[in-house]
C-alpha cells in the first residue's frame, strides 16, 4: 500500500487505473531519471545562494560538499544511506567537526527531500553529539601589548578593532565577491569624535551600532583617516598570524583569539552581559556561556591600560 500511496501522491498513476500489481511497473516508465550528487550539490548551491545566504556560508557549504562527493559524483543521491554518512564522518575524531560535517551534509539532503528526490533525510536518524565547551583562548594583557608593538601600522587598526572593541575578521575586511562590487569598512563609518563606530555588513546581516571604550579610541587615534579601507590585505593578515603565532609560541593562531580577548575583557569590565552581548552582535546567552569566566582584576585593570 505504501508504494501506491506515494505514487499517487506524486501523480504517477491515478486512482482506479491500474491494479496493485500493475504499480511497480508504472511507477519504473514513468519515475524521472534519479537525481546524481553532482547534480543535487549543485542545485543546493543555487538554491542557497538565491536565499541570500552569505558568501561565507555558500563557499563554506560548497567545500564541505564537493569533498563529500569526491569519488560518487555519479551516484544516485538517493543511495546514500545513514550508514555511508556515519562512516564518513567517523574519519573525524574532534566532535566539533563532526557535528559540522552532520550540519553540511544535511542541508544537502533536506534540500533533496524537499525536492522529492529522496524519501527522508540520511542524517536524521544519526546520533546527536554533544560538545565539551571549553572556555575560548584570550591574550594576557602582557601578549596584547607585545602583539600591538610589533604589530607594523597597516595592522594595527585592524589589531585594535578586533582586540578591543570585538570586531569580527569578516567585518573589519569582508570577503571579495567575484562578480560584485568590493564591500569595505570604511574610516568613515568610525566616528571617534563620538566614541562609536557601525557596522553595516555584520555576520546576523543587521546593522550595529557599536560604542567604543575610551582606551581603544585613544588607540586608534594615531591612525584615523577621514576616508579609506580600515583593514588591510587578506594576505597582509595571514603573514602577520604567522608572524603572531611565532611571538606567542604557538603552532597555530587560533580561530577569533582577538574577539575572544576582546569578549571576555569587556564582560569583566562592563559586568553586563546584555550590554557587552549588544556590542557584540551576539545573544546574552552566547556571551554567558563562552566569555563570562574569572579574569584576575589585576588582568582586568592591565588590559583596559595597555
Amino acid at each position: 500500500m505504501a508504494v501506491i500511496e506515494r505514487a499517487l501522491a506524486h501523480g504517477l498513476i491515478r486512482p482506479g487505473i491500474f491494479k496493485a500489481e500493475q504499480v511497480p511497473v508504472v511507477i519504473a516508465k514513468g519515475r524521472p531519471k534519479p537525481v546524481t550528487i553532482r547534480q543535487a550539490i549543485k542545485a543546493v548551491i543555487i538554491a542557497k545562494k538565491n536565499s541570500n545566504r552569505t558568501v561565507r556560508y555558500v563557499r563554506a557549504l560548497k567545500c564541505y560538499l564537493n569533498s563529500f562527493a569526491k569519488g560518487r559524483e555519479k551516484m544516485p543521491i538517493e543511495t546514500i544511506t545513514t550508514e555511508a554518512v556515519e562512516e564518513w564522518i567517523s574519519k573525524y575524531k574532534n566532535p566539533q567537526t563532526r557535528q559540522t560535517w552532520i550540519h553540511r551534509l544535511s542541508a544537502l539532503f533536506s534540500f533533496a527531500a524537499r525536492r522529492d528526490w529522496i524519501e527522508k533525510n540520511p542524517c536524521d536518524k544519526i546520533e546527536s553529539i554533544f560538545i565539551d565547551r571549553k572556555s575560548p583562548s584570550i591574550l594576557t594583557p602582557k601578549q596584547a601589548e607585545t602583539l600591538l608593538a610589533d604589530c607594523p601600522i597597516a595592522i594595527k587598526p585592524y589589531f585594535i578593532l578586533a582586540t578591543w572593541v570585538g570586531m569580527r575578521p569578516e567585518e573589519i575586511v569582508p570577503m571579495k565577491v567575484k562578480g560584485q562590487p568590493s564591500q569595505i569598512f570604511d574610516w568613515s563609518e568610525i566616528n571617534l569624535s563620538e566614541n562609536v563606530l557601525k557596522i553595516e555588513r555584520s555576520k546576523v546581516r543587521r546593522r550595529r551600532i557599536v560604542p567604543l571604550e575610551p582606551r581603544a579610541v585613544e588607540l586608534l587615534k594615531p591612525y584615523a583617516k577621514e576616508c579609506g579601507p580600515v583593514g588591510p590585505s587578506h594576505a597582509t593578515i595571514r603573514r602577520w598570524h604567522r608572524r603572531a603565532r611565532k611571538i606567542l609560541g604557538l603552532k597555530h593562531f587560533p580561530k577569533d583569539i582577538l574577539r575572544h580577548t576582546a569578549a571576555t575583557y569587556l564582560v569583566a569590565h562592563h559586568n553586563d552581559v546584555a550590554k557587552v552581548a549588544l556590542m557584540l552582535g551576539n545573544s546574552a546567552n552566547v556571551i554567558m556561556t563562552h566569555y563570562r569566566s574569572i579574569v584576575p582584576q589585576a588582568d582586568v585593570q592591565a588590559f583596559w591600560k595597555i
